[in-house]
């Protein structure tokens, strides 16, 4: 769907999150998508490193690690900087 100047949004004057499996709903009455025991199957089957698999499982950062990030990060703009919602999560 192509945006052209002058024509209204989509989501104009409608209430609630707008995703596909809930359109429609206020986020009172919002529930999550459920997903079958056979596509959680597949979905750790192709990510290896889910919980005790991933190599960094149960260490954490130490203070001087956490200052390095701190500093390389210093000056950049957040990536969810600008976004509402939902969307800044």
């Amino acid at each position: 769907m192509v945006f052209k100047k002058g024509n209204a949004p989509w989501n104009k004057n409608k209430k609630g999150l707008q995703i596909a499996h809930n359109k429609g709903k206020t986020k009172e009455n919002y529930e999550p998508l459920q997903r079958s025991s056979e596509t959680l199957k597949k979905y750790l089957k192709n990510n290896p490193r889910i919980g005790k698999k991933n190599p960094f499982y149960g260490k954490f950062h130490t203070t001087k690690t956490k200052q390095k990030i701190s500093k390389g990060n210093t000056g950049n703009t957040a990536c969810n900087k600008g976004l509402l919602g939902y969307m800044a999560g």
